[in-house]
């Protein structure tokens, strides 16, 4: 799971990867790069943590953005967009790609959510080519604890989720 709060943590069940959380009240790009060989983490396109805790294999589980299957950790804040990589992406890249939005046939993208579905849609589309789509919330069913969409002043997006997304 990746949890941003007071730092940004990857944790793979075991071993975990700690960088700098992002300031309070300003947008931030964060990125987190694993492979064979380790972790790390960029805030706004500079290195904030690195460890050797390697990521590799398969996962069928469910993805959780924002918090964890038990709500141990809710992310609460402004989320506008997510993309998942077959990659190692290298600093450079995340540079040269972190202010603006992706085509979403970029080679090595697995998925990106950019939450633009209507206000009041429970779906969350994948724009990417394999059309990996979930939902706000714990379940497909709306109810109050589903994360808001509201307006967006990021380039190319129209809204944005808000609080808890999970």
């Amino acid at each position: 799971w990746v949890t941003i709060d007071g730092g940004t943590q990857l944790n793979s069940g075991a071993c975990q990867t700690v960088g700098a959380g992002p300031p309070a009240g300003e947008w931030v790009h964060m990125a987190i790069v694993a492979d064979g060989t380790g972790s790390r983490i960029y805030t706004n396109g500079e290195l904030t943590g690195q460890s050797a805790c390697p990521i590799s294999g398969a996962n069928t589980a469910a993805l959780w953005l924002g918090g964890t299957t038990d709500c141990g950790y809710r992310y609460y804040g402004d989320l506008e967009e997510f993309r998942i990589w077959n990659v190692a992406r290298s600093q450079a890249q995340i540079q040269a790609n972190m202010a603006s939005p992706i085509a979403p046939n970029t080679a090595g993208l697995v998925a990106v959510w950019r939450f633009d579905e209507a206000v009041d849609e429970q779906e969350v589309r994948d724009s990417g080519a394999n059309a990996l789509h979930g939902w706000r919330g714990d379940t497909g069913e709306p109810d109050a604890a589903d994360p808001l969409r509201v307006g967006s002043d990021w380039p190319g997006a129209e809204y944005l989720f808000r609080d808890g997304f999970e």
